[in-house]
């Protein structure tokens, strides 16, 4: 029992540890975003998942040269809930150690 209360016993320092966890994830979602490379011919668009890609790279530009009809975009909606899900998750643990910390 007496090692339980040692783990729990720096919430300030776990709290520390989830919120760098938490950034460092966040930063690498922001360094590498989810992307879509859209294809314009004829009128009609179609569009595929590019995959996670380097925030300042352009996967349309790699496998189909200069061309102006192939753009590559951000998925900023997909971005933003992977975002908002670390955030929580990172919350949820910080409250759920505080209070593991608050019953012993």
């Amino acid at each position: 029992m007496n090692i339980g209360r040692n783990m729990l016993a720096g919430t300030g320092d776990l709290r520390k540890k989830i919120m760098i966890a938490a950034a460092a994830v966040m930063a690498l979602m922001v360094l590498f975003p989810p992307k879509v490379i859209a294809m314009t011919m004829m009128g009609e668009t179609d569009s595929k998942a590019a995959g996670y890609v380097l925030l300042f790279s352009d996967p349309a530009a790699t496998p189909f040269g200069a061309n102006p009809l192939v753009t590559s975009s951000i998925v900023w909606w997909k971005l933003l809930l992977q975002l908002g899900i670390v955030a929580g998750a990172a919350l949820f643990a910080m409250r759920y150690f505080e209070r593991q910390s608050a019953a012993q």
